[in-house]
């Protein structure tokens, strides 16, 4: 069952498992195009150095995105609610917390952007790739067969079912 309130329903995740092809369009892949950052038609996937999950996932998952995103300045949601401007910049400084920075580095040849990248350690001179543009777009195989299993539990099902739903029937229309 599909609930709107509990982040992104699985009939949008498992559709690309069932029908297999492309990968559709994350919401922050088209913030970041919005902003003019990301090409169009690439997808965005895990920097080199970015902290992973178990299931090789971007570890933070969509709060980490936000922290991406507003550190671009790239979120859709305006002013102090999500993009990191410079006053809050200043707040986070006095107040001594470490202030993780993001930035888009582009390729000296093609000038095309490789992803986006913070730093840290001493003066921040280590520089990490939390994500990377791509312009191959995410392709899935079809993994579930999602028709054939619905048809097999409906042939196994169905007879003991319908009998159940006819003798509850039947004994209700007794009892009229």
């Amino acid at each position: 069952m599909d609930d709107k309130d509990k982040g992104v329903p699985p009939s949008k995740y498992l559709k690309a498992l069932i029908m297999g092809g492309y990968r559709a369009n994350k919401k922050s892949e088209n913030l970041l195009r919005a902003k003019g950052i990301l090409p169009p038609g690439w997808q965005i996937q895990p920097g080199d150095d970015a902290p992973l999950d178990q299931y090789g996932n971007l570890r933070g998952g969509g709060a980490r995105y936000v922290q991406i995103l507003s550190g671009l300045q790239a979120h859709s949601e305006a002013g102090f609610q999500m993009n990191r401007t410079n006053r809050s910049m200043g707040r986070a400084i006095a107040s001594g917390k470490p202030l993780k920075e993001f930035f888009v580095l582009y390729s000296t040849q093609t000038k095309t952007p490789l992803g986006v990248f913070t730093r840290s350690g001493r003066k921040g001179k280590k520089v990490s790739q939390i994500l990377k543009f791509t312009p191959k777009r995410a392709r899935y195989n079809k993994l579930l067969n999602f028709k054939a299993t619905v048809e097999k539990a409906f042939i196994d099902n169905f007879e003991k079912y319908f009998r159940e739903g006819l003798k509850t029937m039947i004994q209700k229309a007794k009892s009229w």
